[in-house]
């Protein structure tokens, strides 16, 4: 079944309002979450991908499942050059992401269709696994090397990073699924640096947080570097729900950089005619039927 879109938009400043879908153009980067293995998100994403598309606006689909050393695969997979029985291992799939690839083909398969560039976003594979564990201690100089510049100070941040754990970890036994790499299974530790002390948050360790931080700025510069050298047109980032929901991990990174407004997607399971908080930022939800 095909995800029926049902829009709601809120802009700054604005009030929110039904509005016919999907109003996603005029963006230069627009972000469409998802549960991580749920293919109804991917159905969505394909939605939104169709609808810019069918604008006649020029595309790049971002991607937070796999690593910038994925571009030269990403390039010869949408090119034509790699058969979908050799896409997995030619981009690494089970090292970097390790989720089931059936409800992720449905991106694949459109970018490679309409011959848009897929861009590998994430930080390179065991990087955040690494600084989870250890700190920055823990890393060697090619990691150092490797790793983005980290603001962990946003409050807003701290407080949505911090409930949205720990019901997870209420639910899951302080269990998370992200990716193949465990970024958020660090072992347990005191705060050991001012970098980790800006986050405190009961049950939760703090490099739990910085594990995310890293990982939404890692993608962020990503992201801003693929925009700069795009002409004109919108970049469309696929992620999880925790780097997009409301602004705070990937989308506020890049505009920071570029300076340029965004758009984000997200799913929504509630009845379509109650009112949903959006904090006054850019959204659009998507209410998929049962």
């Amino acid at each position: 079944m095909r995800a029926e879109l049902v829009m709601t938009l809120s802009l700054v400043g604005t009030a929110c309002a039904t509005i016919p879908p999907p109003p996603v153009t005029g963006y230069r980067h627009v972000y469409v979450a998802e549960q991580h293995g749920e293919e109804r998100a991917h159905e969505t994403q394909v939605e939104v991908l169709d609808a810019l598309h069918a604008q006649g606006v020029t595309l790049e689909v971002g991607v937070e499942w796999l690593p910038r050393e994925a571009q030269p695969a990403l390039d010869r997979w949408v090119g034509g050059e790699i058969s979908e029985e050799d896409l997995a291992e030619a981009v690494g799939w089970k090292k970097a992401w390790g989720a089931e690839m059936a409800g992720y083909l449905l991106v694949f398969r459109w970018a490679r269709e309409h011959g848009v560039p897929m861009v590998g976003l994430n930080a390179p594979v065991g990087l955040a696994r690494r600084f989870a564990r250890g700190g920055r201690a823990g890393l060697d100089e090619a990691d150092v090397a490797r790793m983005p510049p980290l603001d962990t100070a946003n409050e807003a941040q701290h407080a949505w990073f911090c409930a949205w754990m720990q019901e997870l970890m209420g639910d899951h036994g302080d269990k998370d699924k992200h990716g193949a790499d465990g970024a958020h299974k660090p072992k347990e530790a005191p705060p050991e640096t001012d970098e980790e002390a800006t986050f405190q948050c009961e049950g939760v360790p703090p490099r739990y947080y910085l594990a995310q931080v890293l990982r939404d700025e890692a993608m962020a510069q990503a992201a801003a570097e693929r925009m700069e050298a795009m002409d004109g047109g919108t970049f469309v980032v696929l992620a999880g729900l925790g780097h997009i929901v409301f602004g705070l991990g990937i989308p506020e990174r890049v505009r920071a950089l570029t300076g340029e407004p965004y758009l984000t997607v997200a799913p929504e399971y509630i009845d379509p005619d109650e009112p949903a908080e959006r904090d006054g930022r850019p959204w659009i939800h998507a209410r998929w039927p049962d």
